[in-house]
């Protein structure tokens, strides 16, 4: 489509286009070229139901706040584990997400260049977390000292690389 400016200057040197344009605004129109709605009775039909049997086929379509706890088995096909620590004895605590998840994610940024590992839901003692966490990912990588930033505020810990594997290795065998 033309500018504004062009529109204008078309319509006062062929006034044939402004129907034109009228056709084209009324095909490629946005909300301020449609029509205003009118009564809502018109477009759908309601009705309120007290019937406790047929709320039971609405609830069904709500979102679930949490995906359902799995079934206690001795091991999972996927190798996933539950978590086994008691929050109330520990000093940090990270909580898993609602697919009962590891919160250790990679963040890939500055066209794959930049890599940071993030380990989000830290509650707790935080830096008592990064005192243990950092000697422990420097053992693993051979004495490497590595980048780590402490975010108290949104409760996570940056990493600089990828050290997604080993912090999740970290936290299963401390039973998160």
């Amino acid at each position: 489509m033309l500018p504004v400016r062009g529109l204008i200057r078309a319509v006062k040197q062929n006034p044939n286009s402004l129907k034109y344009l009228q056709l084209n605004l009324l095909r490629h129109g946005s909300y301020f070229t449609s029509k205003p709605v009118g009564d809502p009775s018109k477009y759908t039909d309601y009705e309120i139901t007290q019937n406790p049997e047929e709320w039971k086929y609405v609830e069904r379509l709500f979102v679930k706040p949490r995906i359902p706890t799995p079934k206690p088995k001795d091991s999972y096909p996927s190798g996933w584990t539950p978590q086994t620590v008691d929050p109330e004895k520990c000093t940090w605590f990270v909580h898993r997400n609602k697919a009962h998840m590891m919160p250790v994610y990679l963040d890939i940024s500055e066209r794959g260049m930049r890599r940071l590992t993030k380990i989000k839901k830290v509650d707790g003692d935080i830096w008592a977390f990064y005192k243990e966490l950092k000697p422990w990912l420097e053992m693993v990588n051979r004495g490497k000292i590595l980048g780590i930033k402490v975010n108290e505020v949104q409760q996570e810990i940056l990493i600089h690389g990828d050290h997604v594997n080993q912090c999740r290795r970290f936290l299963l065998d401390r039973g998160f």
